[in-house]
């Protein structure tokens, strides 16, 4: 089975459940042909394919984000939930990437060019990936719109 035919029944599947109200499932959750899933747990066979997305752990604050390749506006800036962590941002527009660390203490371009990224906020023709107010936030520093996925991980 391909992915195609995975992303077809999981249609199905999800145009088929009605919920009203918040619902809670007993157990585990097992999709396809995955079995075995324990108390509070989901297993899927094959895989998922997600859209955006953000899944945070209530117990320990974890948060994994991912924010398909979606146009943002000149200017546009994305806050992301996290204070400290990876993040990851790939541009179809302009075919590039970069992988930045960003903490408390600092922000660091891990892999990517400084000619297409940025650290610093509202730096020009660059995406700028910086941290404000607590939280990680990244912007379109071109004048035009730039199609962009980010994918980050962290507290």
């Amino acid at each position: 089975m391909n992915w195609r035919n995975i992303k077809g029944h999981l249609r199905q599947i999800l145009a088929s459940l009605h919920v009203d109200e918040d619902a809670t499932i007993e157990g585990g959750l097992n999709v396809g042909t995955a079995t075995g899933a324990e108390t509070g747990d989901i297993k899927v066979s094959g895989g998922i394919v997600i859209g955006n997305t953000s899944l945070a752990s209530s117990a320990t604050g974890q948060f994994v984000s991912q924010i398909t390749n979606a146009a943002h506006a000149a200017g546009e800036v994305i806050t992301l939930p996290l204070r400290y962590g990876l993040v990851y941002v790939a541009s179809s527009t302009a075919g590039h990437s970069a992988l930045f660390r960003v903490d408390a203490f600092a922000q660091v371009i891990i892999s990517g060019s400084t000619a297409h990224f940025s650290i610093t906020k509202d730096t020009a023709n660059k995406i700028n990936v910086y941290r404000e107010d607590s939280a990680i936030k990244v912007q379109n520093g071109y004048s035009t719109v730039r199609n962009y996925t980010i994918h980050a991980w962290g507290w």
